[in-house]
């Protein structure tokens, strides 16, 4: 049987990142939405690009995975409160995340990385564009916790 780091490492190896879910499980039903659910990857560190966090919402590992590959093929990393076009109605938001999303988020790219690396909260619009902290954004939305690296919302 596979470990944990066995597929992972057999995930970077294949696509370049693994993108690791946390979601409710019935060990833990109350885990809710948006800031008890989240995404992230690992391996983009190994390219020398930061690794890649969505909170909130179910299934976003398409959105790390194209953000991902965009900034290893271009060579690329966001600029802190880059909006990011991906083709849909509304673009995204890049943020220079926190140190604290590192001790509360992505703790196994810690474990398995073993070094230094940085972390890029993509944050999603609600249906109108707007993100969270913006006047008017919709719930759930605006519930998504933004942890910026200057300043925690």
């Amino acid at each position: 049987m596979k470990s944990f780091f066995d597929n992972l490492e057999e995930n970077i190896a294949r696509t370049g990142r693994s993108v690791i879910g946390v979601f409710p499980t019935e060990d833990e039903p109350d885990r809710n939405p948006p800031n008890g659910w989240f995404q992230y990857s690992i391996g983009n560190t190994l390219k020398g690009y930061p690794e890649l966090l969505v909170i909130g919402f179910h299934d976003n590992g398409w959105l790390i995975n194209m953000v991902s590959k965009r900034m290893i093929e271009n060579k690329w990393t966001p600029p802190d409160g880059e909006k990011i076009d991906l083709g849909g109605k509304y673009p995204i938001l890049a943020v220079h995340a926190s140190p604290l999303v590192k001790e509360r988020f992505t703790i196994q790219a810690g474990e398995y990385l073993c070094r230094h690396y940085d972390v890029i909260q993509l944050v999603v619009p609600d249906q109108r564009g707007r993100f969270p902290g913006e006047k008017g954004c919709a719930e759930p939305y605006s519930k998504v916790r933004v942890f910026r690296r200057s300043a925690i919302h």
